[in-house]
């Protein structure tokens, strides 16, 4: 019950007592019948929170941001929409207490650690396309090669493969060598095809740079927190900590 407690004060928004759940409520109840917002509007958004609380990689009050951000320039109604996330992140809570102790995800940051012990960059949910992860990646890169630390090629996916994946079970990897050779991206397209399959995943590639790496049937379950995946765990496992 404490580790439970605490969990939820970490997104800010959830109420710590009775009463003040049956104040957030009434207010949410009170919200859901005054707000202008139309329809329309109103399925986009909640479609957008789903995508960002199942995730699992943003809080509620990142969560908020973000949807302000999507939606900027339309009027919105941030009381109804901060119910939402709440009622999102309270349904999600719940069904993360039947998930199995080890899920897919978790199979795949193991993955991405073994990726980045064998000198190859992999960072999860970078940038929004493919060139955002390139870019980022060849930035580190080129920050370890200034500091004496070899890398020889990446690995990542970015936010639309993530909405994907969490639609329809197929998560798409990008990868390649920071030398732009053909031969060296497949060595190391081989390379993740193989670290993949030794954690139990299906894979589709015809082994060759015209297409990423699909995981298939990838159920996504990743619990809020991002110990295990973040950016900083990847640099440091890359400088050899």
């Amino acid at each position: 019950m404490r580790l439970y407690i605490i969990i939820l004060l970490g997104f800010g928004f959830f109420s710590c007592n009775r009463s003040a759940q049956k104040q957030s409520a009434t207010a949410a109840n009170k919200a859901d019948t005054v707000h202008k917002m139309p329809d329309t509007l109103k399925n986009n958004i909640v479609h957008e929170i789903k995508l960002d609380v199942k995730s699992g990689f943003y809080s509620a009050e990142e969560t908020l941001d973000r949807v302000k951000e999507v939606f900027d320039g339309d009027s919105l109604d941030e009381q109804w929409i901060i119910s939402r996330i709440n009622r999102t992140y309270a349904q999600a809570f719940n069904a993360q207490v039947q998930w199995p102790v080890v899920t897919a995800f978790d199979r795949l940051a193991k993955t991405f650690d073994q990726l980045n012990k064998n000198h190859i960059i992999a960072l999860h949910n970078q940038g929004m396309t493919k060139e955002d992860g390139v870019d980022d990646c060849t930035e580190l890169h080129d920050k370890l090669k200034k500091k004496g630390i070899r890398t020889r090629g990446y690995c990542f996916y970015h936010g639309q493969d993530l909405d994907r994946v969490i639609e329809d079970k197929n998560l798409y990897l990008a990868f390649g060598d920071f030398d732009h050779n053909d031969g060296k991206g497949v060595a190391i397209g081989k390379a993740i095809v193989k670290v993949l399959k030794e954690q139990g995943f299906k894979v589709n590639w015809n082994n060759s740079m015209d297409s990423r790496i699909e995981i298939v049937n990838l159920t996504w379950r990743k619990r809020f927190g991002n110990g295990n995946c973040s950016y900083d765990r990847a640099v440091r496992i890359l400088s050899g900590g």
